[in-house]
């Protein structure tokens, strides 16, 4: 996380790439649950869903790149519909 939010010229480029590589490699597997279903759970927002919709906000919101994931982005849309989700997590990174 302080290789991408922090000052620049201390960032590690590999570092940076290994890491994103890392993250997408896991969200591909919370894409593939994602498979079918529009929560973790099923048809119904749970608690499985709310902490990694704030994982998920903040790495859509980093400058990397990111892997096609339909499934995990559609569930995120739905995240972001939700007015909670709107007041609490989806606030810019300072």
């Amino acid at each position: 996380w302080g290789q991408v939010r922090g000052r620049e010229e201390n960032r590690d480029p590999k570092t940076v790439a290994a890491c994103a590589e890392r993250l997408g490699a896991a969200f591909a597997m919370l894409d593939a649950r994602l498979a079918g279903r529009h929560f973790f759970m099923g048809k119904h927002l749970t608690m499985a869903d709310i902490p990694m919709g704030c994982m998920v906000w903040r790495w859509s919101n980093l400058d990397l790149d990111h892997p096609p994931l339909p499934n995990l982005e559609a569930w995120h849309a739905r995240l972001q519909e939700r007015p909670g989700f709107q007041k609490w997590v989806a606030q810019p990174l300072r």
